[in-house]
C-alpha cells in the first residue's frame, strides 16, 4: 500500500511540472454583451512584429476611393474605343490617300491639257505671222505694178461683191425692157426707153 502512494505522488508531482512547463494560460469566460475575453499572457507574438503582416500591411495600401472609382470606368474606354478609333483613323487616311491621289491626276491632265492649248495658239499664231507676211508682199507687187489692190483679208472686198451682184437686176431690166417694148407708142423711141428702164432700176 505505502509503495502504491508514493508512486501516486510521484506521478502527481510529473504531472505538476509538466503544466508548469507548458505554460497554457486558463480559458476565461465570455464578458458582458457578447465581448470576447482578454488574453493575460500570451506566448504569441504581436501581428506587428511578425516581418510577413509588416509586408501584407505595406502591400495593402490603396489609393482613395475615387481613383479607385474612375479607373476602371477610363481603362474600359480606352479598351473599348481604341480599335473603333484605329479603323476610323485608317479610313480617314485611305480617303485622304485617294484624294491625293485623284488631285494629282486632275493636275497631270490638267498640264497636259495646257500644253496642248500653248502649242495650238503657237501654231495659231505663226500662221497668222506668215498671212501677213503673203499680203505685205502682194500689196508690195501690187504697187509696183500700179494696178488696182484690193485687201484680201477682208470678206466685203469690191471684186467679190460685183461678182455677187451682178446678176441682181438683170431679169428685171428685161422684164422692164419687153414691157415699153409693148407699148406702140414708145416701139422706136430707144433713147426715151433705156432712160425709163435706168431710173427704173437705180
Amino acid at each position: 500500500m505505502k509503495n502504491y502512494s508514493s508512486t501516486t505522488l510521484v506521478d502527481n508531482n510529473n504531472d505538476d511540472e509538466l503544466e508548469d512547463n507548458d505554460q497554457i494560460p486558463p480559458l476565461q469566460p465570455l464578458g458582458v454583451n457578447g465581448r470576447n475575453r482578454i488574453l493575460t499572457k500570451s506566448p504569441i507574438p504581436p501581428l506587428s512584429s511578425s516581418p510577413v503582416v509588416q509586408h501584407q500591411q505595406q502591400a495593402v495600401n490603396l489609393p482613395p476611393a475615387a481613383s479607385l472609382q474612375s479607373l476602371p470606368t477610363t481603362t474600359s474606354n480606352v479598351t473599348d474605343s481604341s480599335p473603333t478609333e484605329n479603323v476610323q483613323q485608317q479610313q480617314i487616311t485611305n480617303s485622304d490617300y485617294d484624294e491625293k491621289e485623284r488631285l494629282k491626276n486632275d493636275l497631270i491632265q490638267l498640264k497636259t491639257e495646257l500644253q496642248k492649248s500653248k502649242e495650238t495658239i503657237a501654231r495659231l499664231q505663226k500662221s497668222e505671222e506668215q498671212m501677213r507676211e503673203r499680203l505685205a508682199e502682194q500689196a508690195q507687187r501690187q504697187l509696183e505694178k500700179g494696178g488696182k489692190f484690193e485687201d484680201l483679208n477682208q470678206v466685203s472686198r469690191p471684186t467679190e461683191l460685183i461678182r455677187s451682184y451682178s446678176s441682181l437686176y438683170s431679169q428685171a431690166r428685161i422684164d422692164a425692157l419687153d414691157a415699153l417694148d409693148n407699148i406702140r407708142e414708145m416701139s422706136d423711141a430707144d433713147d426715151l426707153k433705156s432712160k425709163l428702164l435706168f431710173s427704173v432700176v437705180v
